[in-house]
């Protein structure tokens, strides 16, 4: 078991008949080997598959927003708040052409 990297306590839940009895066909299933190397084999020679490697998941992206949608938003603001919204851009739009 040590060529596997399986810890005892991975084991004990094989273990049948209060630890007196050994669950070998549970535990080759569990394992994915045939039972026949488990018993009479080598293990270190068994061909593993190894298991298929997990699809990452995209994070979901917003779409960007629409110049509708943009300046519906402005229109809702408060009319004092506009020339901030304004500055800010100005300033922001600088930056990129600089």
């Amino acid at each position: 078991m040590q060529q596997r990297g399986i810890t005892k306590k991975q084991l004990e839940k094989f273990y049948c008949l209060r630890g007196k009895r050994f669950d070998y066909i549970a535990f080759a299933k569990n394992q994915k080997v045939s039972l026949d190397w488990l018993i009479d084999g080598t293990l270190a020679l068994h061909p593993r598959v190894p298991a298929p490697p997990r699809e990452k998941r995209q994070p979901r992206q917003k779409p960007a927003p629409t110049v509708e949608e943009f300046l519906r938003l402005v229109a809702q603001l408060p009319p004092e708040d506009r020339p901030a919204l304004l500055a800010k851009m100005r300033q922001l739009a600088n930056r990129v052409t600089s």
